[in-house]
Order: C-alpha cells, then sequence, then structure tokens
C-alpha cells in the first residue's frame, strides 16, 4: 500500500503523509476485509447508518482537540 501512496504523491515532503494514506488505506481494507465475513447485511446497513448520521468534526475542531 506504501508503494500506491507514493504514486499519489511521491515528492520526498509528502513522506509523512504517504505513512498516514497507508496507514489509513491499510486499516479500511481491514474493516472492510472483516466486515465482509463475519457481518450480516442487517448489520452492515446499521452500522452504515450509524457512519452517515455520526457529526464528524471538521479539521480544524480535530487539530484543536490535539493543541
Amino acid at each position: 500500500m506504501y508503494f500506491w501512496m507514493n504514486g499519489a504523491c511521491h515528492e520526498p515532503q509528502y513522506s509523512h503523509s504517504r505513512i498516514i494514506l497507508a496507514k489509513m488505506t491499510g486499516f479500511i481494507t481491514i474493516l472492510d476485509d472483516f466486515i465482509d465475513t463475519y457481518a450480516t447485511t442487517e448489520e452492515s446497513m446499521q452500522l452504515a447508518d450509524a457512519v452517515f448520521r455520526s457529526d464528524w468534526p471538521s479539521p480544524t475542531q480535530i487539530f484543536s482537540l490535539f493543541v
């Protein structure tokens, strides 16, 4: 996955972005495989509804949480 991210942002100053994107992609892939294997269709739909209903903070709000 790191090599996919390397194709997306290949310049040296983006190394931290490549690492974060590779970790996010890996996590999403594992979560998707886990849900495909172990969750029923109804459980998957409930999870999707919960994610869509959630109130995600904007990136500036997330940054202020860590400062």
